[in-house]
């Protein structure tokens, strides 16, 4: 391998070491939805999926 990839592997290697003890320092969680968000994304999910699958099918055959 080269030098130039030794440098980009390097690099590479470095990048993912400092996101993993980042994330072990401030101990970071995936965020917490609200009850209004999670009811939002619930409505939106049966209007999107009410209007591109119409019962009976509605497709082609």
């Amino acid at each position: 391998m080269s030098a130039l990839g030794y440098i980009f592997w390097g690099a590479i290697i470095t990048i993912i070491a400092t996101g993993f003890i980042l994330e072990k320092k401030f101990k970071s969680k995936p965020p917490e939805k609200s009850q209004n968000q999670l009811q939002s994304e619930h409505i939106s999910y049966q209007n999107h999926h009410s209007h591109h699958n119409p019962p009976g099918g509605g497709g082609q055959m």
